[in-house]
């Protein structure tokens, strides 16, 4: 499996690297970096594309920094 994609914006392409995939109450989740910096996003898989979706639940940001925190140990 390759562990990177790629997003158009604005007609600038950028890549990201998966960290972790994973599902929590019904929504899936993506956790991907860049030299930049560590993201999260919703995402579903639509037309064998991937839309990323905002987190916008504290709930579900504490559900992120779980998951990050089991890569740790």
């Amino acid at each position: 499996m390759d562990n990177k994609f790629m997003i158009d914006i604005n007609d600038i392409t950028y890549e990201y690297e998966i960290v972790k995939i994973c599902k929590n109450n019904d929504h899936n989740y993506l956790i991907y970096k860049d030299s930049n910096g560590l993201y999260a996003s919703r995402y579903n898989v639509i037309d064998n594309k991937i839309q990323l979706d905002e987190i916008i639940d504290d709930s579900e940001w504490d559900y992120i920094d779980s998951e990050l925190n089991k890569l740790d140990e």
